[in-house]
């Protein structure tokens, strides 16, 4: 009588590679019938730049000091015709909170250094709902501002250099220098020195 064959008795157990499909397969199911929540709920871990999207919160550092970056700051909620509730000077730095519509805003000015400042915006509607998009505006309008207060600076600084030299580029041997800044901010000359007399 021919022996019958032998078939592989299945394991009691779970075998490991069964485990890992299980897992992989569960994973997935997650992933897509629950992605919504999953996505408002990884804000907390992710990186910044998805940390932006998520949490309606746009963040910049500035190679300026405080003053500058606040007055900047300042013009830029002016423009966007931002209300402005509140201003409040912490360690570190300048909390401001505005409203516009139905957003309320918080605009927070850190200082990192005499010449470095960094700038983080929130924009939210409620509790659950954010306005990334606001956000980012706000931190582009106070670069763009900041940009207009160092070039008229150096409009500034310009001018002043050409009207200094003017004045020294006429010399008159003998005359004093509070005399030829007289004479060149149009004053009348004081007249000579004694020593030019001589």
């Amino acid at each position: 009588m021919a022996d019958k064959p032998e078939y592989p008795v299945p394991n009691s157990g779970h075998p490991a590679g069964l485990i890992r499909v299980l897992a992989c397969c569960a994973a997935w199911l997650t992933l897509s019938a629950c992605a919504p929540l999953a996505i408002s709920l990884a804000g907390a871990g992710a990186g910044a730049g998805f940390s932006h999207q998520m949490n309606g919160e746009a963040s910049r550092t500035f190679s300026a000091p405080f003053d500058k970056v606040d007055a900047a700051a300042r013009m830029a909620t002016k423009r966007m015709s931002l209300q402005i509730d509140e201003v409040a000077t912490v360690a570190g730095g300048q909390i401001t909170k505005a409203r516009v519509k139905d957003l309320d805003i918080r605009l927070e000015l850190e200082v990192l250094s005499p010449n470095l400042t960094r700038t983080h915006v929130t924009a939210r509607q409620s509790l659950f709902r954010v306005d990334a998009a606001t956000a980012k505006e706000i931190v582009v309008q106070i670069e763009r501002a900041l940009s207009a207060i160092e070039q008229s600076e150096t409009l500034e600084a310009i001018q002043s250099s050409r009207q200094d030299s003017a004045s020294n580029a006429r010399f008159i041997p003998g005359e004093s220098y509070q005399s030829r800044r007289d004479r060149g901010n149009g004053k009348a000359p004081q007249g000579r020195t004694a020593s030019s007399k001589l």
